[in-house]
């Protein structure tokens, strides 16, 4: 009797011993980007560290490295992303109001990138036009203005290369493509240049907010397209 209950003790012991293991291995999986040192999860993927052993078993940069373990735990719309942030909620509603573009932005199986204006940006921008927020949402021109804040693919910014090309807007005024560049001064500051006359700067002290399918950048200007 006395080793069956000692069997039975002892069962339980290790069951408990495995259920925690288990639950340590299913947190250490949480999908996000732990940087190694100095360096960001954006170079080492740039200088091909995803595939080494000890960045992979150290559980370093498991979003931009492409490690999560599943759809659901990694992907998040535009606007899960925008909601996290509270100076974003302006241009979070006006993407809720902007008809097919918000549609597109809160589906997380579309993979974008939206450079953000702050809650400042906007109003800075839409007082200088003497126009409210509220008739902003209403506007035809809201939809066209969005899109100008859009690519449609999660890319990586690799800010330490100047002069980066890195896709094409949606479209200007008349419905051209356009390039978006960004360059870095002598001081440290990022500019991004879409078109000809819209320029922005990004906020160096917001990180992206990113998940495996998009990506959220905060950017200090809204972006107009240029007068036809």
């Amino acid at each position: 009797m006395a080793r069956r209950a000692y069997v039975a003790a002892l069962y339980l012991s290790v069951a408990c011993l495995l259920c925690a293991a288990l639950s340590g291995s299913v947190a250490g999986q949480a999908c996000d980007d732990k940087q190694p040192g100095d360096y960001t999860c954006e170079q080492q993927k740039a200088w091909g560290k995803c595939g080494e052993a000890w960045l992979r078993d150290g559980g370093f940069c498991r979003l931009t490295c492409g490690a999560c373990s599943s759809e659901e735990e990694s992907c998040k719309s535009v606007m899960d992303l925008l909601r996290t942030d509270s100076d974003l909620s302006v241009i979070a509603d006006l993407v809720s109001a902007s008809g097919a573009l918000g549609a597109k932005l809160s589906d997380a199986s579309i993979s974008s990138t939206l450079l953000a204006p702050t809650n400042d940006a906007v109003k800075e921008a839409l007082d200088k036009a003497g126009v409210s927020v509220e008739d902003f949402e209403g506007s035809q021109a809201l939809p066209l203005i969005l899109s100008f804040h859009l690519l449609d693919y999660p890319k990586p910014f690799d800010w330490m290369v100047p002069n980066i090309e890195l896709g094409t807007l949606l479209a200007d005024r008349d419905g051209s493509p356009l390039r978006l560049k960004v360059s870095r001064d002598d001081e440290g500051r990022v500019t991004i240049v879409a078109g000809v006359t819209a320029v922005a700067e990004k906020l160096e002290s917001a990180p992206p907010a990113r998940s495996q399918c998009s990506q959220v950048l905060r950017i200090n200007k809204l972006l107009l397209p240029p007068s036809p």
